[in-house]
Parts: structure tokens; sequence; C-alpha cells
């Protein structure tokens, strides 16, 4: 309801903050029932951890993107040589609030998992404790290899899955597509 109500992103960043707090708080009260380790994610996990942290239990946080602060700075970068695709991203201090949730989560876990490269870089540009993150990728495994198909003849067709947008990369996709003058396919869904 309240994530469908925020059409601003300061204001979804608000409902992000009351859903992380408020889910914190829901588990902290209900208890952590005999564990001995504790996984959260970024900015839903500063309760838990804290709590978790008290109790002696190990802590682990997915920090399931680049850091909010890096985040902001590529999409101001984003938003400058994509003029127009988005309403220009506002001072916001939600986003401050987050990003400052996300470094007092880092502090409170004994491990921080992130999906790249990039997002432990990100955390080493905020100044956070790289020395405790571990990457494991997401997706497919790197010695996955598809089988060869006869391609001749055929549109190479290309799709991108997520919220068009430029967080999402649409600016940087249109670019690919007018470059390819219609020698593909591209849907995004």
């Amino acid at each position: 309801g309240r994530r469908q109500r925020a059409r601003r992103q300061e204001a979804m960043d608000k409902v992000h903050l009351w859903a992380g707090k408020t889910f914190g708080a829901n588990v902290v009260r209900d208890g952590f029932r005999g564990a001995d380790a504790i996984y959260a994610f970024n900015t839903a996990a500063l309760e838990i951890l804290t709590a978790a942290r008290r109790r002696g239990l190990f802590t682990v946080m997915e920090q399931t993107i680049v850091p909010r602060s890096v985040e902001e700075i590529l999409l101001a970068e984003a938003q400058s040589r994509y003029a127009g695709w988005e309403p220009e991203r506002l001072k916001n201090a939600n986003a401050a609030i987050l990003a400052q949730r996300e470094r007092e989560e880092w502090a409170q876990a004994d491990m921080i998992v992130c999906g790249s490269e990039f997002v432990r870089e990100g955390i080493r540009q905020c100044g956070g404790p790289v020395e405790r993150c571990v990457v494991v990728p997401y997706g497919v495994d790197s010695h996955f290899a598809p089988t060869a198909r006869e391609n001749a003849g055929r549109t190479l067709r290309i799709l991108t899955v997520g919220q068009v947008g430029l967080r999402k990369g649409a600016g940087c996709a249109l670019e690919v597509a007018k470059a390819m003058h219609g020698t593909a396919e591209f849907r995004w869904v």
C-alpha cells in the first residue's frame, strides 16, 4: 500500500525507512529463537544486527546494491547525460538517512555479502569495511556454456528486465539500440 502510493523518490525512501525500521523492530521483538547467526539485507538490518551482536550472534548483512551515497552520485551523472528522462532528483534528506543507515549496518556486520565487485568497490568508496566484504555473484555460474545454435540469418534478440529508468540503464540501452541500426530486436520487460 504505502509503496504504491509513494510517487516521488523522497516519498519512496521514506517508505523504505519506515519498512526497514518496522521490520527490524518486529524481528527483534519476536526474538532469535536459538539462532547462532543472523543474515539480513541492507537498509532493513540495523535493528536486527544490533540486537544480534548484543546477544553474541554471528552477523551477516547482504549489500544488495551499490551503497546509496554512490548510487546518488551515479544517478546524478546519468541525469546529466540523459537530461529529461526522469524528473530531476532533488535534495533528498531520506537518501542521506538511508546511506547513514547502511554505514551503521556495516559496523554491526561480521561479514558483508556483496553481489558483485562493483558493490564491494562502492563500499570502499564510502570508506566502508571492505576487509569484511565477500563477493558472491548473482546469476549464472561462470562455467556455464550455452549450446551452440545456428544463428545465421536470425535477428539478434536482446531482453532487458527491470524498471525502465536511468537506474537500470534505459538511456544506455537506447543508445545501443540506435547504434545497431535495426540489426537487433530490443525488448524491455
